[in-house]
């Protein structure tokens, strides 16, 4: 399975996503479903090579054209706004840590932070 980690095998991947006209959660849940596809073909078939995938699932351009009439849209439209709800979500979170962080060094420096005394003598 050393063909999911090529260069050739990423670079057909990403092909594929650039020829694609659609949403990028609809790629991205298109392309979650073609590489399940090509791991299932690559267990099947051990010493697959990247020529294989070739003859087994088409060039770049045959699959983004035929991905409409071969994938079910509405499970697309489903993992993809599962996808979205993911990136909302972090963002989410990400923003509620930054504000958390803003508000803990707003009280820290309105009540004067800490204060050191020392004794001059």
């Amino acid at each position: 399975m050393e063909v999911l980690d090529s260069k050739e095998y990423k670079k057909y991947l990403k092909d594929i996503k650039s020829k694609m006209l659609c949403s990028s959660n609809i790629k991205l849940a298109f392309i979650s479903e073609f590489k399940e596809n090509v791991k299932d073909f690559l267990f099947e078939n051990p010493d697959s090579t990247m020529k294989d995938i070739l003859e087994e699932f088409g060039e770049t351009k045959e699959i983004a054209d035929s991905f409409k009439s071969q994938v079910d849209i509405e499970s697309l439209h489903k993992k993809a706004k599962k996808y979205l709800f993911t990136k909302l979500l972090i963002l989410i979170l990400f923003a509620l840590f930054v504000l958390s962080f803003l508000i803990i060094l707003f009280l820290i420096y309105s009540y004067g932070g800490t204060t050191v005394v020392s004794d001059p003598y």
